[in-house]
């Protein structure tokens, strides 16, 4: 028997089955829909697009999270190339090694339209770093750039699977107003018994709505779904639909962008410190098919 294959498949049918609970379509309002390539820690250039109209096709109006959703997402028309879709690019983004202080990488996003609108995530190199920061560039070639930090919390429990043991960590930061008077919070949030394991929504707090997992759907202000299946974000790869407002503040965009693309990059990292704490759960006293056939294959 093919045990590895028998517990991936078990994976698969649970997160299909969990899938099935979710009823409620995306708020109205996160109508532009921008598609994040297939991307891992190797990736040094990647290119964002506005695909609203494909995923209005394919996957608009399914309850997000269902496992209609999931198959949508995964049909859905895609860029195939860098180079392709160039009439829906709608940004650049460079990834490349910290060069000071415990940076473990800076990503640089420039919006296509707007030269004028950039930042760079800047985010620590090792997991138990709390801190991230965006940087926007302000007007003149010396100028220091505005800081807004991102700061990471864990207020939920760890999630136990039979991939690893994965920590779901919050991302909270500040916007500035459009005057630059006030600063609004927001915060990438996690709910995996509410709106599944392979989701962030991003929140206006305090929110409105008197329930932390369901928010007033005005204060979301941002949707990252995975495209594909997992026991978590915690993959060694990302790829998948942020969805945003239409006609959002360019510079609030680009920092929605920023933010989650810094945060899948945390996701990815902190993958490999789930398989370490992964040994000695219960998960781990299940045999896998590699350690089965190598016991079989033993020499007496």
């Amino acid at each position: 028997m093919n045990i590895y294959a028998a517990d991936k498949q078990d994976i698969l049918t649970s997160a299909a089955r969990n899938a099935t609970q979710f009823s409620a379509p995306p708020p109205l309002h996160l109508s532009r829909a921008l598609y994040i390539p297939h991307h891992d820690s190797t990736t040094r250039r990647l290119s964002v697009y506005d695909t609203s109209s494909q995923y209005s096709a394919s996957a608009g109006g399914l309850p997000i999270g269902s496992s209609q959703y999931v198959v949508a997402l995964g049909l859905m028309q895609k860029p195939q190339a860098e180079g392709t879709f160039l009439d829906s690019l709608a940004y650049t983004v460079d990834f490349r090694a910290g060069s000071h202080g415990n940076a473990g990488v800076i990503i640089s996003v420039q919006h296509y339209s707007f030269s004028s609108i950039s930042l760079s995530s800047v985010i620590g190199a090792e997991t138990t770093d709390n801190n991230a920061t965006l940087l926007i560039p302000r007007a003149g070639v010396h100028s220091i750039p505005e800081e807004f930090p991102m700061a990471t919390s864990y207020p939920i429990p760890s999630l136990e699977t039979r991939d690893g043991i994965f920590k779901q960590p919050y991302f909270t930061f500040q916007i500035p107003s459009e005057d630059g008077e006030k600063k609004t919070t927001f915060e990438w949030q996690v709910h995996p018994l509410h709106t599944g394991r392979m989701r962030y929504t991003l929140v206006r707090v305090p929110s409105r709505h008197h329930g932390i997992a369901d928010p007033d759907p005005l204060d979301i202000v941002a949707i990252y779904h995975h495209i594909g299946v997992g026991a978590s974000l915690s993959l060694p790869y990302s790829e998948g639909i942020l969805l945003v407002p239409h006609g959002m503040n360019h510079k609030t965009e680009a920092m929605v962008v920023g933010s989650a693309l810094g945060m899948l990059w945390r996701l990815r990292k902190l993958r490999r410190e789930a398989q370490v704490s992964w040994r000695g759960s219960r998960y781990s006293k299940i045999p896998h098919f590699g350690s089965i056939k190598s016991f079989l294959g033993r020499k007496k």
